[in-house]
């Protein structure tokens, strides 16, 4: 059959015969003579079994991957689906998306006491391994008690049931009869430490227990309080915990608890307290915590808690102990803190906190003992310290603080504690500071101070601890520091002193720490204090301009574990005395002028170090 001359054009629309709307409206190509009628049925039948194969062909393709993605869906399902991941080579992929966990939840049951959960804890209730579903089990499955839910006990019974399970109940080293047949106030125990009782578990009111004590305000509702001390509790405190209306105290010190404090803490307008003291604890304090507006106890010691401290705290105005120390807290001191008037204890130590002490910081006159150390406070110490009349320890060491150390200090006269060392204090020391008669340490050490160490130090009759060390000290060491009888470690090194030394000195005869190294010091040291210094551990005199003989009476220092007197002028023998310290570890002894042999008793002392 002679095949049909068919031409087409490409050149543009016009010319095209596919793109001519008159040839679409033939639907036929355009030039030569008009096929036969045989050509044209079988042009008919080619097109037929044309369309019928693109038909057939795209069905096939359909099912291919239809069929494809449904083994892949199965052996997923499966778990036989090679991993594109273990794939190597150019062009295959290195990982793939994968999906999260499955959570696997119950159907409710209908149970009215699910139902009451449910409304509590949502689907953590209904979800597989969570200490919600396990306290659900537990309550409706084995409790002994089977509390319906109208009961006003079953919620508080849950709540602590969760509690359980959330901080690894079963690994505690003492259930404190946790989940037993009997009401919640029987869950506890009394275990020794250290040869005393501790209670652990839940107390409430009207019971007699071992140290704990709920305090009472006078209702008829029952008010608990839990403490479970240094028990191995770890995890998250659960949101279920604020269900309990009538918690007056949470106490969970020294366990391993991390997590955030529950956003929902606001709800126990009862509590009194709350000690999470050195736990692992973290996040910002949430703002609900300042609604506890009944609150006297608040111990947070020891954790991670970071973010600053908010203006609000001024509502915790029934604060007697607040405790912030060793965390990670940043951001100034708030004025408005000064409404906590009967604040008696404040602990924010270690931390990052910075910028001046605010005016409220001095109106809070019920203060006992403060402690912000090592942060990065800085300013002056304003003379507003006098209205801290009850003060009775005061830390303020190794922070940024500057200026004069003011003399109104000396206004607080139940202070037996000063610690402001590692600071940039400069000047005088105050005078007024003999004032401080209950004074048992006084640390002035690493500042800028100046000047002569005033006489009237003498007047700190119960001072057992006095460092001056690292400042800018002149002058002589006053005769008047022998007359405080009652101190056992005197630092003054690293200063500009010099002049010789006081024979008072050898009257201190509860000293057990001197050490007046790198000054300008000189001449002979008083011979009694070879002898008369029984008590003496540590006696360092190095770099100074001392001379004369060492006494041979040295030996009767029989508690001496440190000497060192080395640069400096000594000269003579080494006396055999010394081979006598039977607890003498260090000794050094060199640039100094000894002459003569080292007796064979200094050379068989066991010594760490010797120079």
């Amino acid at each position: 059959m002679e095949t049909p001359n068919l031409e087409f054009s490409s050149s543009s629309s016009d010319e095209n015969p596919l793109l001519n709307e008159e040839n679409r409206k033939h639907d036929r190509p355009r030039g030569g003579k008009k096929p036969p009628r045989c050509l044209r049925l079988f042009s008919i039948l080619c097109f037929l079994v044309l369309t019928g194969g693109i038909g057939i062909m795209s069905f096939l393709l359909v099912k291919v991957i239809f069929n494809k993605e449904g083994t892949n869906n199965a052996e997923e399902a499966l778990g036989t689906k090679s991993n594109p991941s273990t794939l190597t080579g150019p062009g295959k992929p290195t990982s793939r998306p994968t999906s999260g966990p499955t959570v696997l939840l119950r159907e409710p049951s209908g149970d009215p006491r699910e139902e009451k959960i449910l409304s509590i804890s949502g689907n953590l209730a209904l979800q597989e391994g969570t200490p919600q579903r396990k306290a659900v089990s537990w309550i409706m499955e084995d409790d002994a008690m089977k509390l319906e839910p109208h009961d006003p006990r079953f919620i508080p019974r849950y709540a602590l049931a969760v509690l359980y399970y959330a901080l690894d109940g079963p690994a505690w080293n003492t259930d404190a009869s946790f989940l037993g047949p009997n009401d919640i106030c029987n869950w506890n125990t009394n275990i020794f430490r250290d040869g005393k009782p501790v209670f652990v578990g839940i107390c409430c009111r009207d019971k007699t227990y071992v140290n704990c004590i709920v305090p009472d305000d006078n209702s008829a509702a029952e008010r608990i309080e839990i403490f479970i001390g240094n028990n191995n509790l770890k995890g998250s405190l659960p949101a279920e915990l604020t269900e309990i209306i009538n918690l007056v105290g949470i106490s969970f010190p020294q366990n391993a608890i991390s997590g955030a404090l529950p956003r929902s803490i606001g709800r126990l307008q009862k509590l009194y307290k709350i000690d999470l003291f050195s736990n692992q604890m973290e996040g910002e304090f949430p703002s609900t915590l300042y609604d506890l507006t009944n609150l006297q106890n608040l111990s947070l010691y020891g954790n991670k808690f970071s973010g600053t401290i908010s203006s609000r705290i001024e509502k915790l105005s029934k604060l007697l102990y607040l405790d912030l120390g060793h965390n990670d807290i940043s951001g100034t001191i708030p004025d408005t803190i000064g409404e906590l008037k009967i604040l008696e204890y404040l602990f924010m130590e270690s931390n990052r906190m910075r910028g001046v002490l605010p005016t409220g910081f001095f109106d809070m006159t019920n203060l006992h003992w403060v402690c912000i150390a090592s942060n990065l406070f800085t300013g002056n110490l304003s003379p507003r310290i006098e209205n801290l009349i009850h003060m009775r320890v005061f830390d303020l060491y190794e922070n940024r603080f500057s200026g004069m150390i003011p003399g109104e200090i000396g206004s607080l006269g139940n202070l037996e504690n000063l610690r402001l060392h590692v600071n940039n204090f400069s000047g005088l020391i105050p005078t007024t500071i003999g004032n401080l008669s209950n004074l048992t340490r006084l640390f002035l050490d690493d500042n800028k101070l100046s000047g002569n160490i005033p006489v009237q130090l003498r007047k700190l009759t119960n001072l057992e601890y006095l460092d001056l060390y690292g400042n800018n000290l002149s002058g002589t060491i006053p005769e008047e520091l022998g007359l405080l009888s009652n101190l056992k470690g005197l630092d003054i090194h690293d200063n500009e002193l010099s002049g010789v030394l006081p024979s008072s000195l050898a009257d201190m005869d509860s000293l057990e720490e001197l050490n007046l190294s790198a000054n300008n010091l000189g001449g002979q040291i008083p011979a009694a204090m070879w002898w008369k210094l029984e008590q003496m551990i540590k006696l360092d005199l190095h770099s100074n301009s001392f001379s004369g003989t060492i006494s041979t009476r040295i030996e009767e220092m029989g508690s001496l574990q440190l000497l060192d007197i080395e640069e400096n002028f000594f000269e003579g023998s080494i006396p055999n005395g010394i081979g006598a310290l039977s607890n003498l570890e260090y000794l050094f002894l060199r640039s100094n002028d000894f002459s003569g042999n080292v007796s064979q008793s200094i050379c068989k002392l066991v010594l760490t170090d010797l120079w």
